[in-house]
């Protein structure tokens, strides 16, 4: 399958056309949000022009831009949901065309100015210049779950070890009860006396690597692995607008729902 080409002067009204997408399922206006550019003008993010240096870090260590989706989170009193966007292109021959390669949503739960919690991640990406995608039979568009396990691993009173996104001291206890100083593992206290051996499920599992089909036809076309036929739950964008209704359509639906998450 190729990849979806167009003219690399059709890039900035479309990227402009995603901040008033943007702007309007968040509930703010959009001369408070601004485009920010960057991969030689190939790649574009949102930020929040009220505060740009707000910023959440990934899980993987990179800093990013985000902005407030709804008031709660800006308004900076109580956690609320953030979101970030990320959207790349490659350029082909002359540069003159370039060739879609991803774009993204994260969302993030946390206060203002303070660390925040990735949670969800929708991401669709492209083919290859070979007309591959990534991961071979995973799905395109996609979501992954970013929650790390041990928030709900504390919950089952299974070992995890003590080191989390977030320490005590960043986060002044708004997501983790204080843990005694020195303390290897997080255990509730009614675990005592079970044997888990050397099980750490911090180390054994991790959710983030599903990829969980958005986009999937198995009602009418059933599939079967090792089947080499993956029309079925991978595709790519036929053009702009396709790109800019799958922002939209993604970012308001999972504003619904993550706002009834928030008790």
């Amino acid at each position: 399958m190729d990849a979806l080409r167009c003219k690399k002067t059709d890039l900035p009204d479309h990227w402009a056309s995603v901040r008033l997408l943007l702007a309007r399922i968040a509930g703010l206006d959009p001369n408070r949000l601004r485009n920010e550019a960057g991969g030689g003008g190939l790649e574009q993010s949102i930020a929040w022009a009220d505060d740009r240096d707000e910023t959440a870090q990934r899980n993987l260590g990179t800093a990013t831009r985000v902005i407030p989706l709804d008031e709660k989170s800006y308004e900076g009193r109580v956690p609320g949901w953030w979101l970030s966007w990320h959207e790349k292109w490659r350029p082909v021959g002359l540069k003159r065309t370039v060739e879609f390669d991803s774009t993204s949503i994260t969302f993030f739960f946390g206060l203002r100015r303070q660390r925040k919690l990735q949670v969800l991640r929708a991401e669709w990406v492209g083919p290859d210049t070979s007309g591959d995608y990534d991961g071979k039979h995973a799905a395109h568009p996609h979501w992954h779950i970013d929650a790390p396990v041990w928030a709900a691993a504390k919950e089952l009173g299974l070992p995890t070890a003590s080191a989390s996104l977030f320490p005590i001291e960043e986060n002044d206890g708004v997501f983790l009860e204080e843990e005694s100083a020195g303390d290897t593992e997080v255990l509730p206290a009614d675990t005592e006396g079970r044997d888990f051996g050397a099980f750490d499920i911090q180390a054994t599992l991790d959710l983030s690597r599903l990829h969980l089909a958005m986009i999937a036809t198995w009602q009418t076309k059933r599939f079967v692995p090792p089947s080499t036929s993956l029309e079925a739950h991978q595709a790519s964008p036929e053009s702009i607008q396709m790109i800019q209704n799958w922002l939209s359509s993604t970012c308001a639906y999972a504003a619904l729902e993550l706002r009834r998450a928030a008790k």
